[in-house]
């Protein structure tokens, strides 16, 4: 480890750092200006640098430290750890290593790089980063910082090792519908495209499989709380409305241009009983009716709408240029509990298999392989399926019963 640009009237304490246990009493630069070198046999857990100023002098002038460099002599990608880097002020170079790290170069113009795992990135004006193998997730951040003038911000996913995919999310700094895209074939390595943030820095990205927002995701209900659904992954227990909490099989998400037949459908606030947000889902996505009217129509209290066949003052298709839909799967088709209302999981039926990319179906297939040769082999929905003349007789019907029993609200 080698401090440069220390005042020689400051010296490097090695107290904490040497694995042996014999206590230092520190090193001293020569000279102003100088270098010096520690030496930490290792292994160490943490590493922390702390400058003081402890002289009993009075001495004027600057001090500080200017470059501090790791070299790590032993191969330190043997054992993957999970690491936390946090670069501070100054222009930094981050490489992560192996395992799922969390990286943030601070304000500067920064380059970082995840490497291996699934890392968390933080990414501010002026910062170039590079997720490596592994599903990803850059998250833009101000820090107020000036750069200088065109300062911009570059990312790229990379396509090694992924599962769900390379995330950048945009926070509260831009509007995705204002993207250029170069490229929206995820066959050909994902989203890439410009995009003129809100304070004018020009972000460009590379290879990204999903690109959000930061107002609230669809937010799921698990056995810890509600998570949003773009954070879940397979094994992570989710809770059922049939079989309580069941670990997911698979997830998967796709972003795509919209166009009318792909386009979401939004859930207004109050469209649905208990729904504590607006929800947005795809087109073919179902939402569980449970009401007598259903059970007086079709002999079943409780059925399977699809949103497309649900429009109304409340629910409404919203057009826009891209959009990103989060498949979660279970090892039999499921109901769950999204913003407060009950919806169902992904089903893996011919219908369901065409909202897949082909990179989607090919990670699909590993955790279900029957489906290769066998498109019904995740069996049948949790309920009944209404068809699209039906969903709307029930809509209209319990349209009429809501009307009538405020009447008589109103009434008393």
């Amino acid at each position: 480890m080698v401090f440069s640009d220390l005042d020689g009237l400051h010296s490097v304490s090695g107290d904490d750092l040497n694995a042996d246990g014999n206590a230092s009493t520190g090193v001293e630069t020569s000279g102003a200006d100088d270098s010096v070198t520690v030496d930490i046999a290792g292994p160490f857990v943490q590493l922390i640098f702390t400058f003081d100023n402890g002289e009993s002098a009075t001495n004027s002038g600057l001090f500080g430290v200017g470059n501090m460099t790791l070299d790590f002599t032993s191969n330190y990608n043997a054992e993957p750890d999970d690491d936390t880097i946090n670069g501070g002020t100054g222009n930094d170079t981050i490489f992560a290593g192996r395992g799922n790290d969390s990286i943030s170069g601070g304000t500067g113009s920064d380059s970082l790089d995840g490497q291996g795992g699934d890392d968390f990135i933080n990414v501010g004006e002026g910062d170039t980063a590079v997720g490596g193998d592994g599903d990803d997730t850059f998250q833009l951040v101000e820090l107020g910082e000036t750069v200088g003038a065109g300062a911009g911000i570059f990312v790229r996913g990379d396509e090694g090792d992924e599962t769900t995919g390379d995330v950048l999310n945009l926070g509260t700094l831009g509007n995705r519908n204002d993207i250029i895209y170069s490229n929206t074939n995820d066959a050909l390595g994902g989203l890439s495209g410009t995009l003129v943030l809100d304070d004018g820095t020009l972000l460009t990205f590379e290879n990204i499989e999903k690109i959000i927002c930061f107002t609230p995701g669809t937010m799921i209900d698990t056995p810890f709380g509600t998570r949003a659904v773009e954070t879940l992954k397979a094994g992570d227990l989710v809770i059922t409305r049939d079989a309580g909490a069941q670990p997911l099989k698979w997830v998967g998400a796709r972003t795509m241009p919209c166009t009318p037949d792909t386009a979401p459908i939004l859930f207004e606030d109050g469209a649905l009983e208990g729904q504590t947000a607006p929800l947005m889902v795809s087109p073919q996505h179902k939402m569980l009716i449970s009401h007598f009217a259903a059970e007086l129509l079709f002999g079943q209290d409780e059925v399977f709408c699809s949103a497309k066949h649900m429009l109304g003052p409340k629910v409404k298709r919203i057009a826009r240029k891209m959009v990103t839909y989060v498949h979660i799967m279970f090892e039999t088709h499921q109901v769950i509990t999204a913003n407060g209302v009950e919806s169902e999981s992904f089903h893996a039926g011919p219908e369901g298999m065409k909202a897949l990319s082909d990179t989607s179906k090919q990670d699909l297939f590993k955790a279900l392989p029957a489906l290769k040769t066998d498109p019904y082999a995740h069996g049948r929905t949790a309920y009944p399926c209404l068809k699209s003349h039906e969903t709307t007789l029930l809509m209209e019907e319990i349209a009429m019963a809501e009307q009538w029993r405020a009447t008589q609200q109103n009434a008393a």
